[in-house]
């Protein structure tokens, strides 16, 4: 038998106690008017009227929430045991917090006490950084990292952005020469190239206003495409040595090649990283950005149409993201 049940004739617990427990009873019954307690009779064989509204109570409570009074063990006052009962903005009923309930949907409870994180009393504590290191709280939910340890966060790609392109224009061609040897034409913004070059050579040298340009390209071979009879079907391969390019295209006799250089204009969108930083196209970058960065995972890939295209290694495994130029007003 509870305590309650043992000692509820007992004037001892005063109109206060009562008083309490007729609120509680109100509450949990759905606001049912509760008639005002008499005032306490400092008389143990007389019985309390509010015995019948103590009952409910206690069955009422033990029915929704589980409680269970705490038993007498012969003192003549004990104390009560609670337990967390709480109303949330925008919801009528008290609801019991437990681990799995989801103030915040999506994000169990018991997940902000793991990290001792009590951002989850605000309505926007999910979109608040705890570490501050550029990640929301949710933002770390999902990626399974401690919201406590700026250090422990999910990729930094997933803040990254581009802040613009540029492109550096430039075309090539040749001419016939003999069997063996061509007349080559290099231009780009600063100047021409021409030289007369055979398999094995380089173009172009000595530019002096993009020298990044110079010995770019090496041909490899000359070769005649079974396709295109004469010399409309002569071609020479060529290698583009650029920085991270390595790429080989055929340049076919007289045809003149337009190519574009872009250089991405790229920043993290996280307080104290936003300083933009540029990448040539096919160049490696790590982040946080260091040029001098041993490790360097990240690559500008291409540049297609209003997007940039970066390539990255996640779980061992290639994958590539598109940022949106942005549109310059």
């Amino acid at each position: 038998m509870s305590w309650l049940s043992e000692n509820y004739e007992k004037a001892a617990l005063g109109v206060a106690a009562v008083a309490a427990i007729a609120v509680g009873y109100s509450i949990f019954s759905g606001g049912e008017n509760v008639p005002e307690p008499n005032a306490a009779i400092p008389n143990n064989t007389v019985e309390i009227e509010q015995k019948q509204v103590l009952t409910e109570a206690e069955a009422k409570l033990a029915t929704k929430y589980g409680f269970t009074p705490k038993g007498s063990n012969g003192n003549e006052v004990q104390s009560f045991v609670s337990f967390p009962l709480y109303s949330i903005k925008g919801k009528k009923e008290i609801t019991p917090l437990n681990d799995e309930y989801e103030i915040h949907p999506g994000m169990a409870l018991k997940w902000w006490k793991q990290y001792s994180l009590e951002d989850y009393k605000l309505e926007d504590g999910p979109e608040l950084d705890a570490d501050k290191d550029g990640f929301t709280n949710r933002e770390e939910f999902d990626g399974k990292t401690d919201p406590t340890d700026a250090k422990s966060h999910p990729n930094l790609m997933a803040k990254l952005k581009s802040t613009g392109a540029k492109a550096d224009n430039y075309e090539m061609n040749w001419t016939k020469l003999d069997a063996e040897k061509g007349n080559f034409t290099f231009r780009a913004r600063g100047g021409r190239f021409y030289r007369t070059l055979k398999a094995g050579g380089k173009f172009p040298e000595n530019f002096r206003r993009n020298p990044s340009f110079n010995g770019r390209f090496e041909l490899l071979e000359k070769g005649q495409d079974p396709d295109i009879g004469g010399e409309r079907g002569e071609y020479y391969l060529l290698k583009d040595n650029g920085k991270d390019q390595n790429n080989q295209f055929k340049l076919y006799y007289s045809q003149k090649r337009e190519s574009k250089d872009w250089t991405g204009s790229f920043s993290l969108d996280i307080p104290g990283m936003e300083t933009p930083f540029s990448i040539p196209e096919g160049g490696s970058f790590s982040l946080p950005y260091d040029p001098e960065a041993a490790k360097k995972p990240y690559k500008f890939k291409s540049k297609k149409d209003n997007k940039v295209e970066i390539e990255y290694e996640a779980d061992g495994e290639k994958s590539t993201i598109e940022l949106d130029i942005p549109v310059s007003n």
